[in-house]
């Protein structure tokens, strides 16, 4: 059995030599093309929403980092071109649909131990200052404070956290 050409699928491109049937499969003057992916936003994204813009990786892996406080839709097309001449890429459109998140409250704290003399009455210590809710998203949080006492039964009256 013999063949006149060579399937597409067998021809190689990089640093091996021509062969016969080059002309014949490509056409005249052909050469292997280099792929690209294009990532492009579509209408109503901004790239202030990304620290890193998407890309595609030649392995087909998607990559990209958001802004910490970004939450919504994004519609994008990827698409991937030859680097042949009038080359027209193949695109595909998709959306990428990110989910709010509740960001932890945050606080820094004074100190971790108290020294008070007992039998002095109510005492009133700072804690914690720069209580925050979390992103800008989030001013509109209420803070709550939450403690658990190792040794609660040396307390006449569990100790009251405030936000002021």
């Amino acid at each position: 059995y013999v063949r006149s050409a060579l399937y597409r699928d067998e021809l190689q491109c990089g640093p091996v030599g021509p062969l016969s049937a080059r002309n014949d499969v490509l056409g005249e003057g052909a050469a292997c093309q280099d792929l690209a992916f294009q990532v492009s936003l579509l209408t109503g994204v901004s790239d202030a929403i990304f620290v890193t813009r998407p890309y595609v990786t030649l392995d087909g892996v998607l990559k990209f980092e958001l802004d910490k406080n970004y939450f919504g839709n994004v519609d994008a097309r990827v698409g991937l071109v030859d680097s042949g001449k009038d080359a027209v890429p193949f695109a595909v459109d998709f959306r990428l649909h990110v989910l709010q998140v509740n960001q932890a409250p945050t606080f820094e704290i004074v100190t971790q131990k108290f020294a008070v003399f007992d039998d002095v009455g109510e005492e009133t210590l700072l804690f914690a200052t720069n209580a925050s809710p979390g992103s800008d998203f989030e001013v509109m949080q209420v803070l709550t404070w939450v403690t658990t006492l190792s040794h609660g039964d040396v307390f006449a009256t569990p100790p009251v956290f405030a936000l002021h």
